[in-house]
This record gives C-alpha cells, sequence and structure tokens, in this order.
C-alpha cells in the first residue's frame, strides 16, 4: 500500500510523496517544523516506520537531495499533521534513499496516567540544558503536553521516568523492544518464516532484557540502587545493546569479507 502526502514550507508545498506502508491511518497531510538530528529521537516514542519513501516529482526530489541527503550529519526533518501527537520523520540512509517514520507524543499521557495512580511513577518534563541542540522541539512538545495536563502531587525534583514494579518495568520492556524492531524494519506480525523468526527475536530480547535489568539490584557489582527504580533510560539501552548482539550485522561482515 502507498500512503501519498505531501509537505508544506513556508515557502512552497512539495506533493506527491509517496510512503511504502502497510500501516492505515497516517496523516496525508504534513508541515515542515524543523530540521533535526533523526538518531537522537526516543525509540519509545516511535509509533510507525521505518518506511521506504519515493517521489515522481522533481521538485520534491530535489528538495529531499538537498535537505537531507547529507546522512553522515544525521540529518532529517520533522513534519507536523494535523494531529497534535502525531509527527513525521524523514531522514536519508547511507545509500541516499530517503525513509520516514511517525512518532506519537500520545504515550506522555500514559505516563501521566500512572503516575495519577500513585505507583511511583512520575513526569516531570524534559530538564533544560544550556545547549538544546535540534531536539529542543521535542522538548517544547512534551513540555506542553505536560503543561496542559494535570500535575500529579509528587516531588518536584524527581527524574524523568522512574519504573518501580515488575509490572511497570515489564511493559517499558515489551514497548521498547517493539519500537527497536519496528526502527530496523521488522514487525511481529505474520505468518511467514522471517515473521516467525522476529517474534523468536522479540521473545529473546525481552526475557534476556528483564534478567539484565536485574544487575541494578545486586550488591557484589556495586551497581545496587537505594531506591531500587529503573529508568527508561537504562531500559533503553539494555534493549539496544541485546539487538545489536542478536540482529544487527556489520557490512564487513555481510559481504564476507
Amino acid at each position: 500500500m502507498v500512503l501519498k502526502t505531501s509537505l508544506s514550507t513556508a515557502n512552497s508545498s512539495y506533493n506527491d510523496i509517496e510512503i511504502w506502508t502497510e500501516t492505515e491511518g497516517l496523516p496525508r497531510l504534513l508541515q515542515y517544523v524543523t530540521h533535526i538530528n533523526h538518531q537522537k529521537v526516543p525509540i519509545f516514542l516511535v509509533s510507525h516506520g521505518p518506511f521506504r519513501v519515493y517521489s515522481q516529482n522533481s521538485m520534491t526530489e530535489q528538495y529531499f537531495g538537498q535537505n537531507i541527503a547529507c546522512y553522515q550529519n544525521y540529518t532529517g526533518i520533522l513534519a507536523k499533521s494535523t494531529n497534535e501527537d502525531v509527527y513525521a520523520v524523514f531522514f536519508g540512509d547511507q545509500n541516499l534513499e530517503i525513509w520516514s517514520y511517525f512518532v506519537d507524543f500520545s504515550i506522555v499521557d500514559l505516563f501521566q496516567q500512572l503516575a495519577e495512580k500513585d505507583v511511583n511513577c512520575y513526569y516531570t518534563g524534559v530538564p533544560t540544558v544550556m545547549s538544546r541542540s535540534n531536539t529542543a522541539i521535542f522538548d517544547r512538545v512534551l513540555e506542553n503536553k505536560v503543561g496542559n495536563t494535570k500535575k500529579p502531587t509528587a516531588p518536584r525534583q524527581m527524574p524523568p521516568l522512574m519504573l518501580s514494579t515488575t509490572h511497570q518495568i515489564s511493559q517499558a520492556v515489551n514497548k521498547m523492544v517493539l519500537s527497536a524492531l519496528r526502527l530496523r524494519g521488522l514487525t511481529t506480525s505474520g505468518n511467514s518464516n522471517e515473521m516467525v523468526a522476529v517474534r523468536e527475536i522479540y521473545h529473546m530480547t525481552r526475557k534476556a532484557a528483564m534478567f539484565s535489568l536485574r544487575k541494578y539490584h545486586y550488591n557484589f557489582n556495586g551497581s545496587k540502587r537505594e531506591d531500587a527504580n529503573i529508568q527508561m533510560e537504562d531500559i533503553q539501552d539494555v534493549v539496544e545493546r541485546l539487538l545489536e548482539v542478536f540482529l544487527d550485522v556489520e557490512s564487513t561482515t555481510a559481504s564476507g569479507k
């Protein structure tokens, strides 16, 4: 299935953008927001993709070529849809091919709901730092969403997101593994042999991640935490390292060199 969409900027509109995806309900009208480093987008915000992007419009091809073909700098384009929670990210790979994935800030609402249920899971927004680089747009969206919702009655100086119960950690690991697989173009749905392999990788990564996170409770390795809480950053780091072992193959190895 091909999703045909258009991208509007302050000076022009670029049509005939074909996003090759089987996912329905994705936005068809996008508006340019800013250039970003697409590798700094938090994995847990990614909802769909990545998908291949094509166009037969010479003006559109020229726009993407001039703006995101310099993949060495991880330059990407962030565009918003009519849904204030959904954004699209366009980026180029090492073959100068264009890809796109979607991010959904509604996950922040889930964090707020967990906090309001008094399960020691708090979200206090993205801390302000001296150098915000090109991640500032994500900081602003997250801060605005938190500002428009009811604040939990929690200490002001809490970490961005702390997970303390087994259920919270398990749910976060599930979502992180699925998001990381989607970023690699893999999905656990389907009946083909490849999908069976993906499901095996998913279950193996999930179990290994849950076991690996126990390291923060051991005394003998000097990493035990007094509060016994796990951060989202801990889970993302563990999942990425596991998938590098289970799934990722270096180009030199793949070519048999």
